[in-house]
């Protein structure tokens, strides 16, 4: 028996870092079924082979392989695949939900190291996207809980790094022809992506890579992968697959059982041919599903837009209809994420959520005046006389500074001028008084 398991590597779009998507098999027992579970995940396990080891390598994975630092964190490990630097299981966290876990293999502390930034840094990107939802207020963020995996942990153990992230349905969307859905079901499920991608539009976010693989199921619940290309929706892809309301349209028609003359068009063909199969598709959708005629005028002004390639998804107007609200789950939590768990973030305020989002634009800068390097004195005593002398960093005759990137050593050089711009890479920068936003930052140590 052959089973196809969907991993995939997540981004985000203030810093997306990759964007990898494999697809790979695998030769199973029952017993390696069960193990595997849900394992499509959302993010960092790429070139995994489940049940199977790199041997050539040298360094096999097994349940063995598991670290026993990480017993405090998961329980029920189980091992399911293996990747060239990495041994992969499933695990239930705190919360009992089941998660996958990336663990690095034996690496030297240089290879060690790096492994742990790059995925913080994905991490730290779909923590992020998940803030965001947060900011659209709690219905927004039940949507993103209930259908995007998350990463919510990366850290260390003795030998290497691990990640962890939830695990998703094991059923691409491609598939779902061979799944036996009765019409009703169908619906609910295509009304589930609706609702999904709208989770995102409705933050100003875009996928852009909804194939066939990235949008996954486990019985008749859906859920999206791979966030790796995701835009603003100003910035989205506005033709070809990678179009998000052409992808509504696409999974649709498959849901629906249409015919090859309403199906989404891959080969870029003129726009009347396009037209012709948007038509199509209308005709196919109301004689499949009898929606009713809000619901028509909703999806007539999506394909329109696909069509013309206009910059408007008109994901919205969809999912605002009757016929997708009445068809869409009661939410569940299934995705929960630490960083808005115990942030508290679905009670802030406008002035609260202003300060969160320049911490992260200027996450290091303080008051240059109050670190304790720019300010010192030195005395001298000649013929008895003892003269003392004021001394300030950046403080050069004829000329001024908004910024500057500090260290706290007296007689150490600052870099005067620099660290002033948004997401400064530099561990300790600063800004000074006639900086605009010098009375946003805080004073050293604080």
């Amino acid at each position: 028996m052959r089973h196809v398991v969907a991993i995939a590597t997540i981004g985000f779009a203030r810093a997306a870092r990759l964007n990898i998507h494999d697809e790979l098999e695998f030769e199973a027992s029952a017993e390696t079924f069960v193990m595997a579970e849900s394992v499509s995940m959302a993010s960092g396990f790429f070139n995994l082979t489940l049940d199977a080891d790199h041997e050539a390598a040298g360094k096999l994975c097994s349940n063995d392989f598991w670290p026993r630092d990480l017993n405090s964190k998961f329980t029920n490990h189980r091992y399911v695949g293996s990747g060239a630097t990495a041994c992969v299981f499933l695990a239930t966290d705190k919360l009992g939900q089941t998660v996958a876990i990336k663990v690095g293999k034996v690496a030297s502390a240089a290879r060690k190291t790096a492994q742990l930034q790059e995925w913080t840094n994905e991490c730290d990107d779909m923590k992020q996207l998940r803030v965001q939802a947060c900011e659209g207020g709690k219905e927004v963020l039940k949507l993103h809980e209930h259908y995007m995996p998350s990463c919510f942990g990366v850290g260390s153990y003795s030998k290497g790094a691990y990640y962890a992230m939830h695990a998703a349905g094991p059923t691409p969307i491609r598939d779902a022809p061979n799944m036996g859905f009765t019409a009703e079901q169908s619906q609910k499920v295509f009304a589930q992506f609706v609702q999904a991608v709208y989770s995102l539009h409705v933050i100003g976010m875009s996928h852009n890579d909804l194939h066939g693989q990235n949008i996954v199921i486990k019985g008749d619940s859906l859920q999206l992968i791979d966030l790796g290309s995701l835009k603003t929706t100003v910035r989205s892809w506005k033709k070809g697959y990678k179009r998000d309301s052409n992808a509504i349209w696409r999974w649709g028609a498959v849901l629906a059982g249409c015919g090859s003359d309403a199906q989404w068009p891959d080969n870029k063909p003129g726009k009347a041919v396009v037209q012709v199969r948007a038509d199509a598709f209308e005709s196919c959708l109301k004689q499949k599903w009898s929606p009713d005629s809000n619901f028509m005028n909703a999806l007539h002004i999506l394909l329109g837009g696909d069509v013309e390639e206009s910059k408007n998804h008109h994901i919205l107007e969809l999912y605002q209809t009757d016929w997708v609200q009445t068809r869409t789950p009661a939410l569940k939590s299934k995705f929960v994420s630490d960083e808005t768990k115990s942030s508290g973030c679905t009670g802030w305020s406008k002035p609260k959520w202003a300060q969160y989002w320049f911490k992260k634009d200027y996450p290091n800068h303080v008051k240059c005046e109050t670190v304790p390097s720019y300010h010192w004195q030195t005395s001298k005593t000649k013929r008895g006389k003892t003269r003392t002398l004021d001394h300030h960093k950046c403080d050069l005759p004829g000329r001024t500074f908004d910024s500057a990137c500090y260290k706290l050593g007296k007689n150490e050089i600052w870099g005067c001028g620099g660290c002033g711009n948004k997401n400064e890479p530099n561990s300790r920068a600063c800004f000074f008084k006639t900086h605009p936003h010098y009375d946003k930052v805080d004073s050293f140590g604080r």
